[in-house]
């Protein structure tokens, strides 16, 4: 089984407990000799504590994205059966731009309509 490629999301940053996930990770002592397997061993030991967290994380980046990306699917498909509300269309000129801004901050390369 091929292993998921380990991105870091910019979004985490704007989040409190990151920095003490990385701090307590880092600041952990390596019964290691040399300097670079001291750092693939630090490396690989952020990346797995990253993953636990952002995985136990409500706000989770992938179901943010997942959510906003929905919500502007439902209201264009609404909106090509009928003439949307004045809310709907309130919501949706909201939407697009939220969108546009998880994915840049997201730091991934995904495109919001792919």
């Amino acid at each position: 089984m091929k292993r998921k490629l380990f991105r870091f999301e910019k979004m985490w940053l704007e989040q409190p407990e990151c920095r003490s996930v990385v701090k307590d990770s880092w600041d952990t002592p390596v019964n290691c000799l040399g300097a670079a397997e001291v750092l693939s061993t630090k490396l690989r030991r952020l990346r797995r504590a990253l993953r636990r967290w952002e995985q136990g994380s409500f706000w989770s980046v992938h179901n943010i994205k997942r959510q906003a990306k929905m919500d502007v699917d439902v209201l264009e498909m609404r909106q090509e059966e009928r003439d949307l509300t004045q809310d709907e269309l309130q919501e949706l000129q909201n939407l697009r731009p939220r969108i546009h801004q998880i994915f840049l901050k997201g730091g991934n390369h995904v495109e919001p309509n792919s």
